[in-house]
């Protein structure tokens, strides 16, 4: 850190510099693929805790200005070579898995 360097700043500037700098080398150290928070939009508006059943196919919510509306997809069955219907996530495990890019 900053406050370890051996020689004294003449400058006041340099130690408030010296430790962003090691705060960035540290952000930067960890994979950019890992999700380090979550956004404030699921923070204010969240997926269902409970199983909204199947024939739910469209989640939305409203807080304020911040909304968000889930659609249920398809996905092929590697199996079937068909498409195959998907229900919307819910539990908490869901509020919290990241979502891939």
């Amino acid at each position: 850190m900053a406050e370890d360097r051996a020689l004294p700043s003449r400058n006041p500037g340099d130690r408030k510099r010296g430790r962003l700098l090691d705060a960035a080398a540290e952000i930067t150290a960890v994979d950019p693929e890992i999700l380090a928070f979550q956004h404030s939009i699921f923070c204010q508006v969240s997926l269902p805790y409970r199983n909204p059943g199947a024939e739910v196919r469209e989640w939305e919510r409203a807080n304020g200005r911040a909304r968000l509306m889930v659609i249920a997809g398809a996905a092929l069955d590697p199996a079937t070579d068909r498409w195959v219907r998907l229900r919307l996530p819910y539990h908490y495990s869901a509020r919290f898995r990241p979502i891939p890019r």
